[in-house]
């Protein structure tokens, strides 16, 4: 599938700010199931500085600053890219789920992130009341991709996706306790018992389609920037969740950014000088595009 993705965050201020610096993360990954074929960072006003560095987990981040009196701040990224369908997913190719426990061999940087995503992060905490929710499903011996999926449907049907239930800052408990949220709660608390079961498990930002083909149904999150997690289900082989739809990451999901928690990944952060009484405005579009003709000689992807 081919998309056309466009991400504005618009901040008015109702006192002007004399500067402000933000880092940003709106750049789709490239990778084997992702083609990247176009990327644009539009701000208004016009920076003084853009600047651009891959970070820890291998996102693409970058540094926006801009100076002088402004009463409102426009950032917007413009993104053309390719998605391609999931492979080897068949359960027999995956093992018991206790055999991915052990924290794995560190030789690559890959190894690094998947140890430190089996523990605790700033806001994905890790306890028994967790590994319990879990443990239903992941029962001694069981094939890691089968419990995953049932559990990723547990959530699904268990907790009610409300907007303005929760915000940025509520914590996997409160979330656990009202059984609502949108789909960063969501990921939160599958990462929580998954890490509570000793399992590496990331954080995963990006986006769903918008709008569908007549018929299709609309995926829960496509209003805004979305959220999944990422589950280490072999020595080098991630599998996407998204308990927010109930199914595996697909063609229909834009992957922008991995990380611990949606702290590692967020949109846009940053500090402002002035700037007082700040409101926010986002909106995110992602439109399918047609196929691209291709003549009978060229392979299919």
């Amino acid at each position: 599938m081919r998309f056309k993705v466009d991400h504005s965050t618009l901040y008015t201020y109702a006192q002007a700010a004399s500067s402000s610096q933000s880092l940003v993360h709106l750049r789709p990954q490239h990778h084997a199931r992702q083609h990247l074929s176009s990327y644009r960072l539009v701000v208004d006003p016009a920076p003084v500085v853009v600047s651009e560095r891959i970070d820890y987990f291998g996102n693409c981040e970058q540094r926006v600053e801009v100076q002088g009196r402004h009463s409102v701040l426009n950032i917007t990224s413009h993104s053309e890219l390719e998605t391609f369908p999931l492979v080897d997913i068949e359960p027999e190719r995956f093992q018991a789920w206790e055999n991915l426990v052990a924290a794995p061999r560190v030789h690559t940087a890959s190894d690094v992130v998947a140890a430190e995503v089996a523990l605790e992060s700033p806001l994905v905490p890790i306890n028994r009341e967790y590994a319990a929710m879990a443990r239903q499903f992941f029962t001694p011996g069981r094939n890691i991709l089968l419990a995953a999926r049932e559990f990723n449907g547990f959530l699904h049907r268990d907790f009610t996706y409300r907007p303005g239930a929760t915000n940025v800052s509520t914590p996997v408990e409160d979330v656990v306790r009202l059984k609502a949220g949108v789909c960063q709660d969501f990921a939160h608390v599958m990462l929580a018992c998954l890490r509570s079961l000793g399992l590496s498990a990331r954080y995963v930002s990006g986006y769903v389609e918008t709008s569908t083909p007549s018929g299709a149904p609309v995926l829960e999150g496509s209003s805004a920037s979305h959220a999944w997690i990422s589950l280490r289900c072999g020595t080098s082989q991630w599998i996407d969740f998204d308990p927010t739809n109930d199914c595996l990451a697909g063609e229909r999901h834009i992957t922008v950014a991995h990380g611990r928690d949606f702290g590692d990944v967020t949109p846009i952060k940053g500090v402002i000088v002035g700037g007082a009484g700040q409101e926010v405005t986002v909106g995110v579009s992602v439109i399918r595009q047609p196929p691209v003709a291709r003549s009978q000689s060229q392979p299919q992807s």
